[in-house]
């Protein structure tokens, strides 16, 4: 039988904490239900590969479908609540949701039915987030949450457009945020959300729209949460026609890697001010990114062999 594609959309709103952990993950259970009807999943086979999606990140894993369960029909609220009970399940949201729909559909036919269906996924986590844009744009449209999708649109997932930001922000974007944490899910095996944070100080402008200078605080890249400045950034900026009038003799003769005088964020606030203003943003990573390998060269390591060969990704 040929392998079939599948988007599967999911959605914060049915979790326990509002928040999907995405990780790694071996025959991850997901299930798709239906009033009076054959769940959707019915269709899938062993093999079948399925892209999910979250609406606010876009694309952020793969898997491979394992097995599935037999369908179960659900006749009354009762027989919900004791399969949820007796199997000591947790995800409470998703299982009022069910309740609720069943007890609507009876309201006007007493004779409603809600089948369930659950299969098993080896889940993978991607390299990188996949956004619903461009030719994967009307992807956002689609209701259902288990769809069918051509292999045209798996090339076009498989081999993202490289994105350039053409204007650097501070606001560190959702998708990008997930990027990292997908990295240091595969390398450390992450299994709860890690805070992602800028390595130059979003204070004084530094961007967040580049992954250059992103760094997980929960690491030990951990900045202990402050404004001070790397001082790498005066390391780099010294060797620069453009910026290494802002760099004094004091500010390199400290002794702390990172520096919180007022003398040295004015400083920085200038230089910062040019670097993010050069006419290539090419240019503009490359400095970030000498910034961030100064103090932490094993971690711009890390993204440049798991970013390869667009390590340098931007939202």
């Amino acid at each position: 039988m040929k392998k079939k594609f599948y988007l599967l959309k999911r959605s914060p709103d049915f979790t326990k904490n509002g928040i999907i952990v995405k990780r790694n993950e071996v025959n991850k259970l997901f299930s798709e239900s239906r009033i009076n009807g054959i769940p959707l999943s019915q269709k899938l086979c062993a093999e079948d590969e399925l892209f999910v999606v979250e609406s606010d990140y876009g694309i952020y894993a793969r898997g491979i479908v394992t097995k599935k369960s037999d369908i179960i029909q659900f006749s009354n609220l009762s027989e919900i609540i004791d399969y949820y009970t007796s199997r000591r399940l947790n995800d409470e949201p998703y299982w009022f949701s069910l309740i609720e729909r069943l007890f609507k559909a009876q309201k006007g036919n007493k004779n409603a039915v809600l089948s369930f269906q659950e299969y098993s996924v080896n889940l993978s986590l991607l390299d990188q987030v996949v956004r619903l844009t461009g030719n994967l744009g009307h992807l956002k449209k689609v209701q259902s949450s288990l769809s069918q999708i051509s292999k045209d649109l798996v090339h076009i997932i498989n081999n993202p457009r490289p994105e350039e930001a053409i204007e650097l922000s501070t606001k560190i974007p959702n998708s990008l945020r997930f990027d990292l944490f997908s990295l240091f899910s595969k390398e450390y095996k992450v299994s709860h959300w890690i805070d992602i944070d800028h390595f130059v100080p979003q204070s004084i402008g530094g961007p967040g729209n580049i992954i250059e200078n992103l760094v997980p605080v929960s690491f030990s890249l951990n900045r202990y949460k402050s404004d001070s400045i790397p001082k790498g950034l005066f390391e780099h900026a010294k060797n620069l026609t453009e910026t290494q009038d802002y760099v004094s003799k004091d500010i390199l003769d400290e002794k702390s890697d990172f520096l919180k005088s007022q003398k040295a964020k004015d400083s920085a606030i200038k230089i910062v001010n040019i670097v993010n203003n050069f006419q290539s943003i090419k240019r503009t990573k490359e400095f970030y990114k000498a910034v961030l390998n100064y103090h932490h060269p094993e971690y711009v390591n890390l993204l440049d062999t798991s970013h390869s060969p667009d390590h340098s990704r931007s939202v």
